[in-house]
């Protein structure tokens, strides 16, 4: 299963039209690859910049489903939409090179 994982920095008017554009082109690449929506975690109007200490509650969830296995791939809008720092693009690959099938 995939989950798709969206944030946008700020919404002022509190719409959630940028986390709602950012999932529906989510959801047409899922589509496309004949992936199946396991869940979308948002963030919406939460900063991902390396100075934000604000937490993504939704991000955490998304990341703790991970080694479990509930969620096999993650499709964002773009990379810096999900990791805030460079380590934090470290942790997702070392979970999923810790799923890779052993040759």
């Amino acid at each position: 299963m995939v989950a798709i994982y969206v944030r946008i920095s700020k919404d002022a008017q509190a719409k959630g039209l940028g986390a709602r554009d950012q999932e529906q082109d989510c959801r047409k690449l899922a589509e496309r690859l004949g992936w199946s929506v396991y869940r979308v975690f948002v963030d919406n109007d939460i900063r991902a910049s390396k100075h934000s200490s604000k937490p993504r509650p939704a991000y955490l969830e998304m990341f703790q489903a991970m080694p479990d296995g509930v969620v096999q791939a993650v499709l964002c809008w773009d990379v810096y939409r999900l990791v805030r720092q460079p380590k934090e693009l470290e942790e997702f690959l070392d979970i999923a090179r810790a799923r890779e099938p052993n040759d």
